[in-house]
């Protein structure tokens, strides 16, 4: 708990990695990104550098590079290229919030979707992972190392408290959904991807891990200690 609160009050920067699949979310999903990418080659000592710098001040903690940028135009392509994914990014909606009032934690809670495909059981989610990180022996470490059960049960878990409010049942209104689905590719050539699905046993074992953790926030929060 203590890491924790330290983490929540201090905050850090993204990294070089954390911008690259942002720039990847932003071009699949909407077919564009706002990083500001550096010119190949360019050297902020020169007179174009240094003006080149001025111009972009504002977005300097956002910056990514040429190949970057590169790649990461390279992974949208990779992705259309598979017609598993292109099946389940076809139709839906992408960064769908939601935000509710769960009783149990006394708390608000929230979550940001990749994904919602119209008239699917499950929630999509993209992830860029390291060369050789596509295939089902390596995601599934990436997963445990990653926490993406975790996020995967929370996910599922708000979208179904969310519809089963009577003020939100409306007509037409979305089943519930209990399957996870990930669309993954890797963010070095050739640029592989692959789509997996979590089992009903990982999202188990992440919905009382998540639970666990929730109501450890919570206790921390209303007596205001954070244990060592």
């Amino acid at each position: 708990p203590a890491r924790l609160k330290w983490a929540l009050d201090h905050p850090g920067e993204s990294s070089p990695e954390m911008r690259l699949g942002t720039a990847v979310h932003s071009l699949v999903f909407t077919g564009q990104h706002e990083f500001p990418v550096k010119p190949e080659d360019m050297s902020f000592a020169t007179k174009e550098g240094k003006q080149w710098k001025l111009d972009n001040a504002a977005k300097l903690n956002d910056l990514i590079t040429a190949d970057q940028n590169d790649r990461a135009h390279k992974c949208r392509d990779a992705i259309k290229m598979n017609r598993d994914a292109c099946e389940i990014l076809e139709s839906g909606d992408t960064d769908v919030a939601c935000i509710i009032r769960d009783e149990s934690l006394r708390a608000d809670c929230r979550c940001l979707y990749d994904w919602v495909p119209n008239g699917k059981d499950f929630i999509a989610d993209l992830k860029t992972v390291r060369e050789g990180g596509s295939g089902p022996r390596e995601f599934a470490r990436e997963i445990m190392n990653r926490g993406y059960h975790l996020q995967a049960a929370w996910y599922l878990r708000l979208w179904n408290l969310y519809h089963q409010q009577p003020m939100h049942k409306v007509p037409h209104a979305p089943e519930p959904r209990f399957r996870f689905i990930f669309v993954v590719v890797e963010t070095e050539a050739p640029f592989l991807t692959a789509v997996h699905e979590l089992s009903s046993e990982f999202i188990q074992a992440g919905e009382a891990e998540c639970l666990r953790r929730a109501e450890m926030i919570r206790d921390c929060t209303e007596t205001g200690l954070w244990p060592g």
